[in-house]
């Protein structure tokens, strides 16, 4: 494993947005590097002490390279499997790290807050600011906020924040599972993480948004789109109201097709849809109904669209 990759991944961990796959992974490597212990044998006691230094050097060297040949100027590279005590450098640094980032993060669990399908829930935060999450969401945040660092928080799926403005202009920092990085002060905006699309909504205030390439700073009544398959920040006017309607509880759209409504419906309320009919999928809705009242929604698509429409338990069938 590459070390830029392991920090990553105990990076992951420790922000307790790893995967399951991702936490074996980790475990599986730490396995493996207690195993390798063996390579330990036979080193003199020079050669010992300076294990250490010698694999921070290469790894600083290994990242200097790639990012030279990146900038498109010529590097050169270190060979570093002729010698085999390095090897066992990398094991023993693999052990440090991983031990040193482990501790931590058991001795600094972040909280975890989730709701089901079809709940939302108010949160207070540390510094006072507030979250209420959509249906199906969760974040995760540090229990205390040290004065002195950035304020962090990762979310999935989806919640409007509210967040207070300190005397030193802390930064509040929101990260989403596909590394997009909103940057705040104070100021009031949504964000909702689904399907691999993140969408920020900002209501008041001012916003930085940022990727691994680019950053831009959001206007009320803006909306940022973005994912890993199309990694461009695409700003456009929207009407916030709509963004946030389901924190009043109210089910508001506009302009939406119906199959981005159903999207919606499953994403937050666990709510299917089945289109016997495919033809239905693009048209367009604008309206409203509260959100314990789904039922009113299938109604007024029956007599829009003059479709039959089906329902057993929370499977909609649109004929």
């Amino acid at each position: 494993m590459e070390p830029l990759q392991l920090t990553e991944l105990i990076r992951k961990v420790r922000a307790g947005t790893a995967t399951v796959a991702e936490k074996e992974l980790l475990e599986a490597y730490w396995n493996q590097s207690v195993e390798d212990q063996e390579f330990l044998t036979g080193l003199s006691e020079a050669e010992y002490s300076g294990l250490g230094t010698t694999m921070y050097q290469n790894i600083l060297q290994t990242i200097k390279t790639k990012e030279d040949t990146a900038a498109g100027e010529e590097a050169k590279v270190i060979p570093l499997s002729s010698n085999r005590w390095i090897w066992a450098a990398a094991s023993v640094l693999v052990l440090i790290i991983s031990v040193a980032s482990i501790w931590m993060y058991t001795r600094n669990p972040l909280q975890i807050e989730e709701t089901a399908f079809g709940n939302r829930r108010e949160i207070m935060l540390p510094d006072q600011s507030v979250v209420v999450l959509n249906g199906n969401s969760s974040i995760r945040y540090a229990p205390d906020w040290n004065p002195e660092e950035n304020r962090e928080v990762w979310i999935e799926g989806e919640a409007y924040f509210s967040v207070k403005h300190t005397k030193n202009h802390q930064k509040f920092i929101v990260h989403t599972p596909d590394n997009l990085q909103i940057e705040v002060l104070g100021t009031k905006f949504n964000v909702s993480n689904r399907r691999g699309i993140t969408n920020v909504v900002l209501q008041e205030g001012k916003v930085k948004v940022s990727d691994t390439e680019s950053t831009y700073v959001m206007k009320p009544g803006e909306m940022v789109s973005y994912s890993t398959t199309r990694p461009l920040l695409m700003p456009q006017t929207t009407n916030p109201k709509v963004a946030v309607s389901w924190k009043e509880n109210l089910l508001l759209f506009q302009d939406e097709t119906l199959e981005s409504i159903a999207d919606q419906l499953y994403d937050s309320y666990g709510i299917e849809v089945d289109f016997q009919d495919t033809t239905v999928k693009k048209e367009l809705f604008t309206g409203s109904v509260p959100v314990d009242s789904v039922d009113l929604l299938f109604e007024k698509f029956e007599k829009l669209y003059q479709t039959k429409i089906t329902k057993q338990d929370n499977h909609y069938v649109i004929h």
